[in-house]
């Protein structure tokens, strides 16, 4: 898991909505932030915070295919409620329904047909309901209410949906409805959405909205050097990153992740036990300040490269390699191979660093 960067002022704004609610004080919050800048990791850390709390935690999500299909978040929601599985059968989910209702005393006439055709079950019983399409969603919406609003006379009930901006519309008619009618419960409405969704609800006092705006410089290094797992990073390696990722966390991760999946032929180096820098060779014992054979392949990098480049005025991808690589040394016969992984690797890492503003592009050859 990466570290949780800049947002513990947002995280604060969730946790106090829900010590509101847990008062009585029904609660909602919109998590708003563009995709990637991480509204699922602050749902997350959230939840952590909450893990040893007495209450109901429930969670739906919207899907990119699920906007013409009817009630898929609250379905997810209804299931989480009722621990139904996907491997139940009906009768079992049957079974499980009518046993929550009874344990937040719903009478069942009221609401478990229309859960039970939510739930998909064959035999609901609502065909034997005379009733229109309106009253029969009108019907639906009111039993839905009365679970959650019976559920939190129990204990206080968190319902997080992720991802409205992919929400079919009768999800969103019962989000309407469950938003105006907990302001007396203990319920506490977790949104997020992306700022292109445009909700139908209207203000409420009780409704806030947190905005996500990306990671500034600061932050997005330090969240770099922690999954780095260094205490520090070599500048031209940080403007790559800064350039590259923009401030979006989930950038951030899977750029350092793509650095770090190219960490091929570190332990070929390791195992030589030297490397040689512009005529000085480091042995074995004196890597043991280095935290990874990463963060030494990175200092080592920009070293050979600055040093290279003041001393000759230009630097090749072999003249790097040559400092690297023992000569004669037939153990590093992968790294001189140009068509081996790790030669390949190198030469990709060695092109990187060349990135830093101060440097020349590194010629290939």
């Amino acid at each position: 898991m990466t570290p949780f960067v800049g947002r513990q002022r947002e995280l604060e704004l969730v946790l106090d909505g829900y010590e509101r609610s847990k008062e009585g004080r029904g609660q909602a919050i919109s998590i708003i932030s563009e995709a990637g800048v991480g509204k699922s990791r602050l749902l997350y850390e959230f939840r952590k915070a909450v893990t040893n709390e007495d209450v109901t935690f429930l969670e739906g999500s919207c899907l990119s295919y699920s906007r013409n299909v009817a009630y898929y978040p609250i379905v997810d929601l209804l299931k989480a409620n009722f621990d139904i599985q996907d491997s139940d059968t009906e009768q079992e989910i049957r079974e499980k329904v009518t046993k929550g209702l009874q344990s937040i005393k719903v009478d069942e006439a009221s609401a478990l047909p229309y859960l039970l055709e939510l739930l998909s079950v064959k035999e609901s019983g609502i065909d034997k309901i005379p009733l229109s399409p309106e009253a029969r969603k009108e019907r639906t919406i009111e039993a839905i209410k009365k679970i959650v609003l019976k559920g939190s006379e129990i204990r206080p009930l968190i319902m997080a949906t992720e991802d409205l901006h992919w929400m079919d519309r009768s999800s969103e008619d019962v989000m309407k409805e469950l938003l105006e009618s907990i302001a007396g419960a203990r319920v506490f409405l977790i949104f997020t959405y992306r700022p292109e969704f445009v909700h139908t609800w209207g203000s409420r006092s009780y409704h806030s909205q947190v905005t996500l705006n990306r990671l500034s410089n600061r932050e997005t290094l330090t969240m770099a050097t922690h999954i780095l797992g260094v205490p520090y990073i070599e500048r031209g390696l940080e403007d790559l990153i800064l350039q590259k990722t923009e401030g979006i966390p989930f950038f951030i991760e899977e750029f350092i992740k793509s650095l770090k999946d190219f960490d091929v032929g570190c332990s070929e180096l390791i195992g030589h036990g030297w490397v040689q820098l512009s005529g000085h060779q480091l042995h074995g014992s004196e890597y043991l300040h280095y935290r990874t054979s990463f963060e030494l392949l990175l200092q080592c990098f920009s070293f050979v490269v600055r040093q290279t480049f003041l001393n000759s005025g230009r630097c090749t991808f072999d003249q790097v390699l040559g400092l690297f690589v023992e000569p004669g040394d037939e153990s590093a016969s992968k790294l001189r191979r140009e068509d081996s992984a790790q030669h390949q690797n190198l030469r990709l890492r060695t092109l990187w660093l060349s990135s830093d503003a101060n440097l020349p592009q590194l010629s290939q050859r």
